[in-house]
């Protein structure tokens, strides 16, 4: 069970090290700023780390999973419960008992379904992460960009470095700015859903009354 709600951990760089940002000149005859992002720490394998948006959209994602997941397991409860009821029947009488027909095509039904129900569980983790994993991927790229500039940086990078020393390393800097960002960014859906819902009902049109001609 483990397994199945392990986080499938991909994150698709380009060669060893994927550049975040660099200065536009880059004839410099200063020697070049280099900062680096750990991008693990943003978004680790461990629960209740990394930035917020990563730790509440994965938290809220492994609650769907076991919901889904539940559902399997019942199924492969009431599998086992048939084939131990047909492991405790005589083989001799399974012939001539109809009950055991219908429950050994149920049972079949239940196998087919779980193995269906676990692929597509399978795959539909894979996806959600990966789709969490390049929203956030995005938004560490923009904001480290914008850091970079604002430090004055001209090569950023992300992951692929055997060593990395504390004063080029600005991974908390971009987690303190993207944190920020999301905070707002719920504010500011949370007062336009408060807003939305304070907008009084819109009454309904209504038709005009026609008096009948008299004949």
């Amino acid at each position: 069970m483990k397994k199945l709600f392990l986080f499938i951990f991909v994150i698709v760089m380009a060669g060893s090290a994927h550049l975040i940002g660099r200065a536009d000149d880059e004839k410099c005859e200063k020697p070049q700023k280099i900062g680096y992002v750990h991008i693990i720490k943003i978004m680790p394998e461990e629960p209740n780390k990394g930035c917020l948006e990563w730790q509440e959209r994965t938290k809220a994602f492994q609650t769907e999973m076991e919901k889904d997941y539940a559902k399997i397991q019942a199924d492969m409860q009431r599998a086992q419960a048939l084939s131990a009821e047909f492991e405790s029947k005589d083989k001799s009488k399974w012939a001539s008992d109809s009950s055991l027909e219908s429950k050994s095509v149920e049972l079949a039904q239940l196998d087919n379904n779980i193995k269906i129900a676990v692929q597509a569980l399978r795959e539909r983790q894979m996806k959600v992460m990966r789709d969490i994993q390049t929203d956030i991927l995005m938004k560490i790229e923009k904001v480290g960009a914008r850091i970079a500039r604002e430090l004055g940086y001209d090569i950023v990078f992300a992951q692929g470095a055997i060593y990395v020393s504390n004063s080029v390393d600005i991974t908390d800097e971009v987690l303190h700015e993207l944190d920020k960002q999301y905070k707002e960014s719920k504010a500011a859906a949370k007062a336009a859903e408060k807003a939305q819902a304070m907008k009084p009902a819109a009454m309904p049109t209504k038709q005009p009354t026609t008096t009948p001609k008299a004949v």
